[in-house]
């Protein structure tokens, strides 16, 4: 958009936290904004992160934190109920105060994530800070 000079608000999902996002320039993201989530913090997350910076020498994105909470619910959920998919849903909707790395996960009857916690970002000089 800015390449052809169209000079609007960009705004987009958490996945425009990815460091490939990068790639295009901090000229070009200079002021893109996204929504994230807020960081993890516990014991959880804290042995994520520093298992995760000893594996790949940088912190995880919240993405990578989001994905590793999934993984571990998906293998919580087939060991408790097997493999039927209606019975992995249930699973997950009677699920209360998961204690994952992102923090406590809760999903309401629709399957949908209780009382996620969001945060406004922007890119400033190559980086992005909390709006």
């Amino acid at each position: 958009l800015k390449e052809q000079g169209i000079d609007l608000p960009i705004i987009g999902s958490d996945n425009l936290s990815a460091n490939e996002f990068l790639n295009v320039g901090s000229e070009i993201v200079e002021g893109v904004k996204f929504v994230l989530p807020f960081e993890g913090k516990g014991e959880i997350y804290n042995k994520f992160r520093e298992k995760f910076k000893e594996k790949y020498g940088e912190y995880p994105s919240m993405n990578s934190i989001k994905s590793y909470d999934t993984v571990k619910l998906a293998a919580s959920a087939i060991q408790e109920v097997g493999y039927n998919r209606i019975k992995i849903s249930n699973y997950l909707k009677e699920l209360h105060n998961y204690q994952g790395a992102s923090g406590l996960i809760a999903f309401d009857e629709n399957g949908d994530i209780l009382n996620p916690k969001y945060q406004v970002m922007v890119y400033k000089s190559g980086k992005y800070i909390a709006h």
